[in-house]
Order: structure tokens, then sequence, then C-alpha cells
């Protein structure tokens, strides 16, 4: 279960910012002194906390069922298809349930949705519903974080990396590992040397498996 920001608490607290502004230095220490928390933040606020800039492929950690639907208009023709809708969203509210409507762009709900448009249509979704309702506490939260801990001295993680700082792990993917290792000419996969490789790494115990990990990246 990975944490996210409810916009609703700044309705309740006035101070709502102050809130997430801690929450970042308390992030931040814990990772300062190598202490895990299992703090399992939602890949935005990760990848906001590292400086990445966030894409379309990211609202998959937010809302699977909208990405799905938008990767099936991405990546089909739409022009023999019926209507497929208008620059418009619907978010549901954390706390009523009830659902708001959201126009992405002046006059969206008579603007339809065609293959010359989509792309435009993705990115004012990404923008409009999952990053913009959140921002001010995000923005808040990072920094906190950097009060403690400058951009420049994660720089070199990903989002994945720094959860894995930040939370621990009870076990490393290796498989995943060895499909995401890049290697350089003349090693390759089969080479007789990297096979060595990996067999050692799999018999490491999971502490050194993941200090190895970290020494890596």
């Amino acid at each position: 279960m990975a944490y996210t920001i409810d916009s609703s608490c700044k309705k309740y607290h006035k101070d709502y910012l102050d809130y997430y502004y801690f929450c970042g230095q308390v992030i931040a220490k814990a990772l300062y002194e190598k202490i895990t928390i299992k703090a399992y933040l939602n890949k935005l606020i990760l990848k906001t906390i590292l400086g990445i800039n966030l894409v379309i492929d990211d609202i998959k950690y937010c809302d699977t069922e909208v990405y799905n639907s938008l990767q099936f208009i991405l990546n089909n023709p739409l022009a023999d298809m019926t209507s497929i809708g208008t620059f418009v969203s619907y978010k549901k509210d954390s706390e009523s349930g009830i659902e708001n409507f959201i126009e992405l762009k002046e006059n969206g709900r008579n603007i339809e949705i065609v293959d010359g448009n989509k792309h435009e249509f993705a990115s004012l979704l990404l923008n409009k519903v999952f990053i913009a309702p959140i921002e001010e506490e995000v923005n808040s939260l990072v920094k906190g974080f950097a009060t403690l801990l400058s951009k420049s001295l994660i720089s070199v993680l990903d989002e994945d990396e720094l959860e894995l700082f930040i939370c621990g792990d009870e076990g490393i993917d290796i498989k995943d590992w060895q499909e995401n290792t890049v290697y350089e000419k003349p090693y390759h996969k089969d080479h007789p040397v990297i096979k060595r490789f990996w067999e050692m790494v799999e018999k490491m115990p999971t502490n050194d498996c993941e200090n190895f990990l970290q020494f890596c990246t």
C-alpha cells in the first residue's frame, strides 16, 4: 500500500502545509540516519522529491482504471470509433464519495477526443486531475525534505531506489534486477563471468544483497 496526499485535509487544518513540511523532514532525517520506516509513498511523490518530471505513464500509480483507459486511447486509432469522450474528467472526493466534474480546458465539454488531440488530452488529464489538486501539499513535503537532504545528494537514485532506502526491503527481486541490468561490452547476460556473478548474488544473505544493490546504484 502506498501513501498519497489527501487534499481534503485543508478543510480541517489551517496549518496543513506545515504538517506536510514536517513529514518531509522526518523522512529525510530517517534516511540520513539510515533508519528505515514503512512510509511507502506514491511514486509521484518520490519522483517529485528527486526532481524527476512526471509523465503520463505515472498515472498508473494513482488510478489503474484511468491509466488502462488512457492507454487504449493513446495506442489505438480513434477515427473509426464512436465518440470516446470530451476534454472532461471526474474525480471522486475521498471524503464524500461524490464525483466532481473537471473540465480539462476551456469549453472542454464540447471538445471531442480525436487522434489529433488525444496526447494533449492525456497531458491535461495528468496535470489537472493528478498533479494540480495536491501540488501545494507535495511541494511543502519536498521543501521539508530538502532542509535536511539536498536534491544533489539523492539525484543518482530513481524512485524505486529512493523507496528502498527509505523503507528497506524484506527481499530483493533478483530476477527483476537481472532483467534491468545493462552490460557493457564484452559482457552480456550469457557471458560465463556474468552467469557466475548472478549465482553468487543468489546465494547472498538478504542484508548483504540489499547493501550490495545500494552500493551498485
